[in-house]
Formats: C-alpha cells, sequence, structure tokens
C-alpha cells in the first residue's frame, strides 16, 4: 500500500487591535481583615479584553476573594 506523507503548515498571524483593557485593579485593598491583616493588600492586574487569565495559588491565598472583589462582591477600601 502506498504512503502518503502529508505536510501541514503553521501560519503565524498578529493582530493588534487598540483597546481599553477590560479589567484593571490598582492597589486593591480589601477591609476584611484576618486578624489585623487585609485579605487582599496591595494587588495589582489588568486584564485586556479577549484575554484568558488563570488565578493560582495555594489554599487560602485569596484567589476567590480576588474574584469577587473584582465583582464587586467584597467590600474595598479605599
Amino acid at each position: 500500500m502506498p504512503r502518503i506523507n502529508s505536510k501541514i503548515s503553521s501560519i503565524e498571524t498578529e493582530i493588534q487591535v487598540d483597546r481599553a483593557p477590560a479589567i484593571v485593579c490598582q492597589g486593591l485593598v480589601s477591609q476584611a481583615k484576618i486578624g489585623d491583616r487585609p485579605i487582599l493588600d496591595g494587588i495589582d492586574c489588568q486584564i485586556d479584553s479577549g484575554e484568558f487569565v488563570a488565578i493560582l495559588g495555594l489554599n487560602g491565598a485569596g484567589k476567590s476573594s480576588v474574584l469577587r472583589s473584582i465583582a464587586g462582591l467584597l467590600p474595598l477600601r479605599s
């Protein structure tokens, strides 16, 4: 039986679109505390529109608290 070789070539394209970031957090500090330490203290992040982001960390590191604060469910200190 004859063997058929196929080549798959990849074409890389880069599209740059000027958009405002979808989410911007600067110096995020929560009012909620553990003892006298805020749960979140000085968190900075920027997530652009269409970007996929993973939040990784140990148990109790504040992953859910960051998401709650972005959603407006965790009171923040100004």
